[in-house]
């Protein structure tokens, strides 16, 4: 599925929060209460988002995203920083950093619908 938002073929899908849910409101008053189990992957090829489900996207290290979310959680949605929370995801994205040749992790923020 996230491969699949973000225009891209996917290797080495894993589910790392299987069980992760919330219940969050975001800035524009969007109200989220989803069971949602977070996946990473190894994505190749161009990545093309999905307009109608992707609101932004970045590359970055993911030292550089998880210092991001510490220092300002503000400006990531709410349920990122609650799955950043999870010391298991911290450690696979950095693993997996260092396992690839990849140029870092793609940040996506999806809209706030389904």
């Amino acid at each position: 599925m996230g491969a699949a938002r973000a225009g891209g073929s996917g290797a080495n899908l894993r589910c790392v929060l299987p069980e992760f849910r919330y219940r969050a409101v975001d800035s524009r008053g969007i109200v989220e209460n989803e069971i949602c189990p977070v996946f990473i992957a190894e994505v190749s090829g161009e990545v093309q988002p999905a307009a109608d489900e992707v609101d932004s996207y970045q590359w970055v290290t993911p030292a550089d995203l998880l210092a991001a979310v510490d220092a300002a959680p503000f400006t990531f949605s709410p349920w990122m920083v609650e799955q950043l929370a999870f010391p298991e995801l911290r450690a696979a994205l950095l693993a997996l950093f260092r396992l690839t040749t990849a140029k870092g992790v793609l940040v996506l923020e999806m809209n706030g619908h389904e």
